[in-house]
């Protein structure tokens, strides 16, 4: 289920609302913004609901150097808090970081720099996706450095494996690469610029064969019809991943149905898989 409210106007008012909305077993996944006429453009605050529990959170300043954040997030995941980044609201940037209170799951994590090349990327995730780190979102600035974000629950058990393909050059093979590596257990990250081009980023959870499969739609031009479209792919099993601009420049909203799927990559999730 999802819901989008008016955006907050202060980092009270939105922290209220984010543990009033958790309250309901509500998680934050983002900000949207939808061009409503040739002069205005429609801002709403989404959430998403795919779990009876309760959520908890909190917004910190945002770290200033590579050893802060390390600290910040490590500090956090010991509490059972999960980093979402960062977010603007009155003008104003904090980190988002949320509790399951229902999850005696606790957290460490590992900020990496980040390789400037694809299969440098390829190398550092895949050694720490085999020791149990999930790739938080792409790449990261923190105090004049790009870094990566690693995540591990420490009562969990699942590896992650990554590949990074190149980006076709027609929509009909893009979205056939999406169902070719779904197939395969691998689902859709994100699009990243390394030095040695874009690539499409994919992730698996390698404790389990799950498959995921897509659908993707035109995009509604206003906050309800976008509530009202993502909630009735959601009764489908479909779950919102976004819009996102195909070669041809046509932008899709995406949805992923996951089969034979447990945890983390399952559901709605923002980049930085909040």
């Amino acid at each position: 289920m999802y819901e989008a409210l008016p955006p907050t106007t202060d980092v009270p008012a939105f922290f209220d609302r984010l543990n009033a909305q958790g309250t309901r077993s509500f998680r934050f996944f983002g900000g949207f913004a939808f061009t409503t006429s040739p002069t205005s453009v429609e801002v709403v605050e989404a959430y998403a609901k795919d779990a009876e529990t309760a959520y908890a959170f909190e917004l910190l300043p945002v770290a200033s150097s590579v050893a802060e954040l390390q600290d910040q997030l490590n500090a956090q995941g010991a509490r059972g808090f999960q980093w979402g980044g960062p977010y603007s609201v009155g003008g104003q940037v904090r980190a988002l970081h949320r509790k399951d209170n229902n999850s005696a799951s606790t957290y460490t994590y590992a900020v990496l720099a980040s390789p400037a090349d694809s299969a440098g990327y390829l190398a550092q995730v895949n050694v720490q996706g085999g020791n149990g780190y999930y790739s938080v979102g792409g790449g990261y600035m923190v105090g004049g450095t790009t870094v990566l974000v690693y995540q591990k629950d420490a009562q969990g058990s699942a590896t992650y494996g990554y590949e990074a393909l190149g980006q076709p050059g027609t929509d009909a093979d893009f979205l056939a690469q999406f169902e070719a590596q779904g197939a395969r257990g691998f689902r859709f990250k994100t699009g990243y610029v390394f030095s040695d081009g874009t690539r499409l980023l994919y992730e698996k959870d390698l404790s389990q064969s799950a498959t995921f499969s897509y659908q993707n739609l035109q995009p509604a031009g206003n906050s309800s019809d976008y509530v009202a479209q993502a909630n009735a792919e959601g009764a489908k099993g479909n779950a919102l991943v976004g819009d996102y601009a195909l070669p041809s420049g046509q932008i899709r909203t995406l949805y992923i149905r996951p089969a034979n799927c447990t945890g983390l990559l399952c559901d709605t999730r923002s980049l930085f898989g909040f």
